[in-house]
Order: C-alpha cells, then sequence, then structure tokens
C-alpha cells in the first residue's frame, strides 16, 4: 500500500515543479552509496566473526559482572 502512496505523493510533488534536477539525481547516487554501505557492513561482518574478537575484546565478554 506505501508504495503506491509514495508514488503518488512523488507525482503530485513533480507535477507541482516542487521536486528539482538536484533531488532527481541525488536519489540514485544515494541509494548507491546506502546499498554499497550495507553491503561492505554486511560482508565485513561476515568475515571478521569468522576469525574471532581480539583478546581484549574476548577478556571483556569473559569478565563476571559486565
Amino acid at each position: 500500500m506505501m508504495p503506491f502512496v509514495a508514488l503518488g505523493v512523488g507525482g503530485r510533488l513533480l507535477r507541482e515543479r516542487r521536486i528539482h534536477f538536484a533531488d532527481i539525481a541525488l536519489g540514485p547516487v544515494l541509494y548507491v552509496l546506502a546499498g554499497l554501505g550495507t553491503m561492505v557492513g554486511f560482508h565485513r561482518g561476515r568475515t571478521t566473526v569468522a576469525t574471532g574478537p581480539s583478546a581484549p575484546c574476548a577478556s571483556l565478554a569473559r569478565q563476571p559482572g559486565r
């Protein structure tokens, strides 16, 4: 339901000339940057979990009461 509402709002804003070229150009750029950040973060997490935490972090995790 929400994509259709967003499409209607976007169409109305475009028709009323409240959306400019900079908005249209920034959309795909920010979409790609956000996608790359998510992808890189996910894959970095997958590779570092396999190696385990560093010694200081592991010792902090083992201390009782924290």
